[in-house]
């Protein structure tokens, strides 16, 4: 053994004679483990033994003193027991360190032990192991990572393992697992990529496969959603390679996206492809080496390979194309890919992604809705998502380069001409399309805002423009293309428009749309479709509630949001008339929706909304209050003879129907039945409560009204009196609306319960009641030293 050797192990020796272990010489003696074979606990903890010395040594260049040792490890690569097979693998990480950058065994050997690594990590997915057996499998991959043992599978040819190990790894991490053994996964897939002259298709399809989520797991692959760590795993390996993978990734996604067009066609485009040319011959596809490793560069061996043929194998046994079922699942597997990576590492679609504008413009109805559906997820992309380690080493002079997106910029900034193009769908001919450019357009409107606003790093746009400005030109373009479908003839594109608009305002504030927006918004709510209006009047009805007392909490953005909404209560009741029943009963809606229901707040924000109303809207609001009055006047009068005719009072006497009609200043004289009394009320309160000039409605709530008057049920009478009294408040009224209805539900035929219903939401003081003003009022009335009991009367 040279003396060099030896004295570089004497700190070892020194540390073995303290803790009593075996001499080193002994350890690393030709027989220490041959001698031991068919004894398997004497072999395990010999084995224990030598990976401790092996973890201690420094690496050498002279190799002499271990090569019995490495060989005696390599013999026990298969051996039957797992437990020898993991110490032998963690061994041999350490001769690899020891050895490094030399190889201690020729190429067959080198592969079988790089099967076991293989192997061995597939361990680490077990979560019922022993606790000693995964440290021992986590001391293992860590190892690995820091000698980049794997680089050698680039040198030996054997794209089968890399592809393999690349599974294993997937596999393997699960949610239990530290940063530390995410970080060595990483590392090692990363040294790989850095490695490689050219990514092989299979190795990037591995790569992308976690990202699919379960649609795109295979047999034998990690199966799991598109959140788990395997995903978060192959996120964080392409943000590091981006540089390293921008070439094989345009062309992958080229042919998942345009089929069998000839990728060469990019320089008709304005779009780049691989500078460097390859005749295709029918061997197989081999990996490329950098050539970083100049002594064993020729290792790598065989011919060279188009990058386009690679792909294309890629995807053949991926069984792409196969028929029509699987394109259709390709297709959305690829733009889930596409919407990923546009959120993770944005820079490798940088020449797949104006190429889109083909697909936008294509003849083809179903070729523009699928690129839309696409861009539409792509520009709303998070980028916060991107995290900011990314590796040095992508940027490496040897990668090829790309054309980098604005850093920190949202996509639609980066390709503001596909995004404008994309804009432009919302006046295609084919109203799936224009639905589709309107998906997620607040999405797309946040990540423009936060860009205008400054809150990303600001760079250089196209035409001179900075990130800033064309953050904030784009996104007054997308509001002004959803504000022109407001008035598209397809009902759900309306609808699509309106969703998007108010979505935005709720998410940014009413003050974010341009001027005039929500008047055209509150347009929407009288929309000849019913379901379009009741979205519009819904949306600004929460929008308003959200907002209108803003002004109050303070600051200046507040009061710009109150000031915005303060035009919706009249721009919504506008067009609707005081002197129709139905145009009561619709501003009834509206208000009810703008208000909020506790009696306090309800006060405050009616005489706020009051002050902003304009005279048809005042009008409306009198003439509600006054609908109601008259209501619940015909039937406390309807009550009172139903319950006079119950008691079988007289003819003018108190309490009965004459006395009634002189206390309304008419003429008792001739005296009626009260029976008779009680049809006449009942007729009038038909006519009071029925919709104007519909003869079906107004004959069901007379038999309604006839129904309910020959009911001896006193909680139907206490339910009536309490709908007909005015200090009843909302909540009350509801609750004695839905147990009227409960009571006599059974007893009514469909017309009848459809005109109780009717009557109901006459009857219900949704907008203003006693109680209601007698809240606001009453901490004014404290003010004025007044006691309860003026308290009461004043209320």
């Amino acid at each position: 053994v040279p003396c060099a050797a030896i004295s570089r192990c004497a700190g070892t020796r020194r540390r073995m004679a303290l803790d009593g272990a075996a001499p080193l010489h002994t350890v690393l003696a030709r027989d220490y483990l041959p001698t031991v074979l068919k004894d398997k606990k004497a072999l395990i903890d010999r084995l224990k033994t030598l990976a401790g010395v092996l973890r201690e040594l420094e690496q050498t260049d002279e190799h002499e003193l271990y090569a019995p040792t490495a060989s005696a490890l390599a013999a026990l690569r298969t051996h039957a027991d797992e437990d020898v097979r993991l110490l032998v693998a963690c061994c041999l990480a350490d001769v690899l360190r020891i050895y490094a950058p030399a190889a201690p065994f020729d190429a067959d050997v080198l592969h079988q032990v790089f099967r076991l690594f293989i192997a061995q990590l597939r361990g680490l997915a077990d979560p019922t192991a022993p606790r000693e057996r995964q440290k021992r499998l986590e001391y293992l991959l860590e190892r690995l990572a820091l000698v980049k043992a794997f680089v050698l599978l680039i040198e030996l040819d054997l794209l089968g393992e890399i592809t393999e190990l690349t599974d294993a790894l997937f596999a393997a991490i699960r949610v239990e697992h530290s940063i530390k053994i995410e970080a060595a996964m990483h590392d090692i897939l990363y040294s790989l990529l850095d490695e490689l002259e050219s990514v092989p298709a299979p190795l990037l399809t591995r790569l992308l496969r976690p990202l699919h989520g379960p649609a795109g797991n295979k047999p034998g692959g990690p199966r799991e959603s598109g959140n788990g760590p395997a995903a978060q795993l192959a996120r964080r390996v392409l943000r590091s390679a981006e540089g390293l993978l921008a070439p094989v990734v345009s062309e992958y996604f080229t042919l998942l996206l345009f089929g069998g067009a000839d990728v060469t066609d990019g320089a008709a485009d304005g779009e780049g492809d691989n500078e460097e040319e390859e005749g295709d011959d029918d061997s197989e596809d081999v990996l490329r080496n950098r050539g970083k490793r100049g002594k064993t560069a020729t290792a790598a061996g065989g011919k060279k390979k188009s990058h386009k043929r690679g792909v294309s194998i890629a995807l053949e046994e991926s069984g792409i194309g196969a028929d029509g079922a699987a394109e259709e699942r390709t297709l959305a597997g690829t733009h889930t890919l596409v919407l990923e990576l546009a959120t993770c590492a944005p820079s490798l679609l940088a020449s797949v992604l104006p190429r889109l504008e083909l697909q936008l413009r294509a003849p083809a109805e179903g070729q523009r809705l699928t690129a839309c559906r696409l861009l539409a997820r792509v520009f709303a992309a998070n980028d916060e998502a991107r995290g900011n380690d990314k590796d040095d080493s992508s940027g490496n002079e040897s990668s090829p380069t790309v054309p980098p997106p604005l850093s920190g910029a949202p996509v639609a900034v980066c390709y503001k001409e596909l995004y404008e193009s994309f804009l432009s769908r919302t006046h295609d001919v084919a109203e799936p399309v224009r639905l589709a450019a309107l998906e997620h357009l607040p999405g797309q409107l946040k990540a423009l805002a936060r860009a205008a606003a400054g809150a990303l790093d600001g760079g250089g746009g196209g035409g001179g423009d900075g990130t800033a400005a064309t953050a904030a030109r784009l996104g007054i373009a997308a509001i002004s293309a959803a504000r022109e479908r407001l008035l598209d003839p397809a009902e759900t594109v309306r609808e699509a428009a309106v969703l998007a608009l108010c979505d935005w305002a709720a998410e940014a504030g009413p003050s974010a749309l341009p001027e005039g927006t929500l008047k055209e918004l509150a347009d929407r709510a009288r929309d000849r479709k019913k379901r379009v209006a009741d979205v519009a009047r819904s949306r600004l009805s929460e929008l308003y509630r959200a907002h209108a007392d803003a002004g109050a909490r303070g600051g200046r953005e507040g009061v710009r949001a109150a000031q915005a909404v303060s035009i919706l209560p009249a721009a919504l009741l506008a067009g609707r008339r005081a002197d129709c029943a139905a145009g009561l009963l619709e501003a009834e809606g509206v208000l009810d929706a703008l208000l909020p229901h506790t009696p306090l707040e309800r006060a405050k924000a009616l005489a706020a909304l009051h002050t902003g109303l304009d005279p048809s809207g005042r009008a409306l609001l009198a003439g509600l209050v006054r609908q109601k009055a008259r209501s619940q006047a015909a039937l406390r009068a309807w009550v009172d003879a139903k319950d006079a005719a119950a008691a079988g009072g007289g003819a003018g006497g108190k309490g009965t129907i004459v006395a009634l009609l002189k206390g309304r200043g008419g003429n008792a004289a001739p005296a009626l039945s009260t029976s008779d009394l009680l049809v006449t009320q009942a007729r009038e309160l038909a006519v009071t409560l029925a919709p104007q000039g519909d003869a079906k409605a107004a004959a069901a709530h007379a038999q309604l009204w006839r129904s309910l008057g020959a009911s001896r049920n006193a909680r139907i009478g206490r339910a009536l009196r309490a709908l007909a009294t005015p200090s009843t408040d909302l909540e009350s009224a509801r609750a004695m609306g839905t147990e009227l209805r409960v009571l006599v539900k059974t007893h009514l035929t469909a017309p009848e319960l459809a005109a109780l219903d009717s009557a109901t939401r006459a009857l219900t003081p949704s907008v203003v009641w006693v109680g209601m003003a007698a809240a606001a009022l009453r901490p004014l009335l404290r003010l004025t030293g007044r006691g309860p009991e003026e308290e009461e009367e004043e209320e």
